[in-house]
Parts: C-alpha cells; sequence; structure tokens
C-alpha cells in the first residue's frame, strides 16, 4: 500500500510538471519573479531558494547585483540574461523549464516579453540592498 501511494505520488509530482506552466501577470515583476525565480534565488534574492541546495553551483544573491557592478544595477546586462543573450552557466540551456518560452522572444509576442523582463528587471532592482 505504501508503495502505491509514492508512487501515485511521484506521477501526480511529475504529470503537474510537464503541465504547461500559465505565464504570471506580466505587469507584476514581483508575481514574475514569485513564479520564475524564487525556488532557486529564495523570497528575498538572496540564493537560498527551495531549490538551491539541490544545485551544483549555488544561485546568485540578486540583492547584491548592483554592488558587484560598481555601485549601479546592471539593467541592461539583467535583461540580456534573462532574454537570453548572455549565458549564465547555472542557468543551464535556455530551454530550462522554469523558464521555457515565457521570456524568450518568438516574434509572436515580442512586446509581451518585452515587458515581462523589464517588470521584472525593474523587481530586481527593487531589491538591491542599499
Amino acid at each position: 500500500m505504501m508503495r502505491f501511494l509514492a508512487l501515485a505520488l511521484a506521477s501526480a509530482v511529475i504529470g503537474a510538471a510537464q503541465q504547461p506552466r500559465r505565464p504570471a501577470s506580466p505587469v507584476s515583476g514581483e508575481a514574475l519573479y514569485r513564479t520564475y525565480c524564487a525556488s532557486c534565488h529564495g523570497k528575498t534574492g538572496t540564493g537560498d531558494g527551495p531549490v538551491a541546495k539541490a544545485l551544483k553551483t549555488r544561485p546568485a544573491d540578486l540583492t547584491r547585483l548592483a554592488e558587484t557592478h560598481g555601485g549601479k544595477f546592471p539593467e541592461e546586462h539583467i535583461f540580456q540574461v534573462i532574454e537570453g543573450e548572455v549565458g549564465i552557466a547555472a542557468h543551464g540551456e535556455r530551454e530550462m523549464p522554469v523558464w521555457g518560452a515565457v521570456f524568450r522572444r518568438t516574434g509572436a509576442d515580442d512586446a509581451g516579453v518585452k515587458l515581462r523582463i523589464r517588470n521584472l528587471v525593474r523587481y530586481l532592482a527593487a531589491l538591491q540592498r542599499n
């Protein structure tokens, strides 16, 4: 009976992970962050999300981006990282399931993708330590 329950639970988790993810509101950078970033980078952006311990490379502390770039938040660089123009080894391939097509321009939804990325970048800028 326990084995059956474990198999059923595993099947449900795998099935849920394979379901298409509905994009978070493009209007809310915070909602986008919670949906696509917090599992690794943590609720407050410090790199302590629930998935972080399982990763080979610790997620970046997103609250220190300005500090590590001479005191200025690197808005365009972060935009390019999210969009996939600048690779981050820890993010893996561009097809990573956490992001999927939500932040990738495809021609059909370029304006929506840019809006999502800009709002997420603005939220990350607001997380910076003073």
